[in-house]
C-alpha cells in the first residue's frame, strides 16, 4: 500500500515544480514591466552558510516620509488605508477602537519602489535640516560638539551605504499605479503586505496608521549563469572567515569606504516579481568627505 502511494507523491512533487516553473516563465516572458539598476546597497548578499550551493540577494528598502529604519509612512493614514480596503469606520477616539483595530487583518496590495529619486533626495534634505537644528542646539549649549560630530558622521555613513530604494505609493490596482508612476527605469511595482494599527500616543490625539509589513518577494535567486562575480566574492569571504585572524562575518558592511562591490540589473515581470538580469563588478568608490562643520561651532575634533 505504501509503495503504491510513492508514485502519487512523486507525481505531486513533479506537478508542483512544473507549476512553479510555469509561473516563473509567465512572469519573465515578454517585455519587463520595469527594469531597475541597483547596487549592493539595495541588494545584499545573505550570510555565509557552508551548506548553501545557491546564491540569493536580499532586497533592502525604506519608506518615503518615514524615519530611518521605521516602516510607518506619514502618507499611510486613514484615507490611504481605506483605499486599500481596510475598514476604518470606528473613530480612533471611540472606546471600542482599540479592540476593533486589533482584529484588523493584514492586506496584500502592490507597492511602488522608487530608485534614487525624489524620496531619496527628500531624506537627505531632512537629515541635513536635522543637523542644522542640532548645530543651533550646540550653539545654545543644549548639546555637545561631540553629539554633532557623531550625528554628522552617522549621516555620512548612511548617505554612502543606505539603500536608495523607497516605497513611495501603494494600491490594489497595478494599472492605476503605473499611470501615476510611468517611468519604468525608476519605478517598479511589486506585491507587498500592509497592516493597520491604532496609535494612541499622544493619548489625546489617537490616529490610524499603516505599516508596510513586508515586500513579498525580497529574496531573489541569482541564476548560475549570472553569478560568477558573486561566487568570487563568496569564495574570498569563505577564505577570510576560515582564517584565524578573520572576523566571523566578513560580508560587505555599511560604512566601509570602498563602497558597494557590484551592480545588479533587476527586471520585474508581468506578475511584478523580480529576477536578476545581470550582475557586474563596480570599481571601488572614494570615501565621501564629511560635511563641513557649521560656522562658529567647535566640533571638538583635533585641528591639523
Amino acid at each position: 500500500m505504501r509503495l503504491a502511494g510513492l508514485p502519487i507523491a512523486l507525481g505531486l512533487i513533479l506537478l508542483a515544480n512544473l507549476v512553479a516553473l510555469a509561473g516563473v516563465w509567465r512572469n519573465s516572458a515578454g517585455q519587463a514591466d520595469a527594469t531597475l539598476d541597483l547596487t549592493e546597497r539595495e541588494l545584499r548578499l545573505g550570510p555565509i552558510r557552508d551548506e548553501d550551493t545557491g546564491i540569493s540577494l536580499r532586497l533592502s528598502w525604506n519608506v518615503s516620509g518615514a524615519p530611518e529604519f521605521y516602516l510607518q509612512a506619514t502618507w499611510l493614514g486613514k484615507a490611504k488605508l481605506e483605499e486599500l480596503g481596510f475598514d476604518c469606520s470606528v473613530p480612533p477616539s471611540n472606546p471600542s477602537a482599540e479592540l476593533f483595530y486589533r482584529k484588523a487583518r493584514r492586506r496584500q496590495t502592490y507597492a511602488v519602489l522608487e530608485q534614487e529619486g525624489p524620496a531619496w533626495a527628500q531624506w537627505i534634505a531632512a537629515e541635513q535640516k536635522r543637523l542644522e537644528a542640532m548645530a543651533q542646539e550646540v550653539a545654545r549649549q543644549e548639546k555637545t560638539p561631540r553629539d554633532l560630530e557623531s550625528a554628522r558622521n552617522g549621516f555620512e555613513i548612511s548617505r554612502r551605504t543606505m539603500s536608495r530604494l523607497f516605497v513611495v505609493d501603494l494600491g490594489n490596482d497595478p494599472a492605476s499605479l503605473r499611470e501615476r508612476h510611468p517611468d519604468r527605469s525608476r519605478f517598479a511595482l511589486t506585491p507587498a503586505v500592509v497592516r493597520l494599527s491604532l496609535n494612541t500616543y499622544p493619548p489625546d490625539r489617537p490616529e490610524l496608521v499603516g505599516h508596510i509589513s513586508e515586500i513579498l518577494i525580497d529574496e531573489i535567486h541569482v541564476p548560475r549563469g549570472r553569478r560568477a562575480y558573486l561566487d568570487r566574492i563568496r569564495e574570498e569571504e569563505l577564505r577570510q572567515r576560515d582564517s584565524a585572524s578573520a572576523a566571523p562575518q566578513s560580508t560587505w558592511l555599511p560604512g566601509e569606504a570602498q563602497g558597494p562591490r557590484y551592480r545588479v540589473t533587476l527586471g520585474f515581470g508581468r506578475r511584478y516579481e523580480p529576477w536578476v538580469d545581470s550582475v557586474d563588478p563596480l570599481e571601488p568608490v572614494p570615501e565621501s568627505p564629511l560635511l563641513p562643520a557649521p560656522a562658529g561651532v567647535d566640533t571638538g575634533a583635533p585641528r591639523r
